[in-house]
């Protein structure tokens, strides 16, 4: 009979243990919920000054700077860039006066662009689809590199004088 006793005597402490740790955690959800939230968590930043609309900034002209406009890219390959491309062209051509896909690949990742640009790059060079470039397709691709490293779109389509 004494162990009956104890044990609803441990069965009535540990309904009101568990009882009592239920209203705890109620009050401590409560005191959270109630909890003003008008402070901010993080320091505020200083405000900004007034904007002042008067001021005007002309926008700068594109058109004369860009060498994929109608005028640009038409004028060709300029000299001393042409010099320097045919210059690698030249340490990294095959017997047959051609550089094999690879190497050109090679050459061209070290410009560091995505390889979305350089597929539509060397798409534009390798129109006879053999895998190879020509000393003037591979100089043409070294340009359009370049003038997309200096923040030009490279074209659509290549204007015949690039590829001359």
């Amino acid at each position: 009979m004494f162990n009956i006793a104890e044990k609803h005597a441990q069965d009535i402490a540990s309904e009101q243990a568990t009882k009592k740790t239920s209203e705890v955690i109620d009050q401590n959800i409560n005191e959270i919920k109630n909890k003003s939230t008008s402070k901010p968590l993080l320091p505020s930043r200083p405000s900004l000054p007034a904007r002042n609309n008067d001021i005007k900034i002309p926008r700068r002209p594109t058109s004369h700077n860009n060498p994929f406009s109608e005028n640009g890219l038409s004028k060709g390959i300029p000299p001393d860039a042409r010099t320097r491309y045919e210059t690698i062209y030249d340490a990294n051509k095959d017997d047959n006066d051609y550089i094999d896909g690879a190497v050109v690949k090679a050459i061209y990742l070290r410009s560091r662009l995505d390889n979305k640009t350089l597929f539509k790059i060397w798409n534009h060079l390798d129109t006879d689809e053999d895998g190879r470039l020509s000393k003037n397709e591979f100089c043409a691709g070294m340009f359009l590199i370049d003038e997309r490293l200096k923040g030009h779109p490279v074209p659509n389509e290549l204007p015949n004088g690039l590829l001359e």
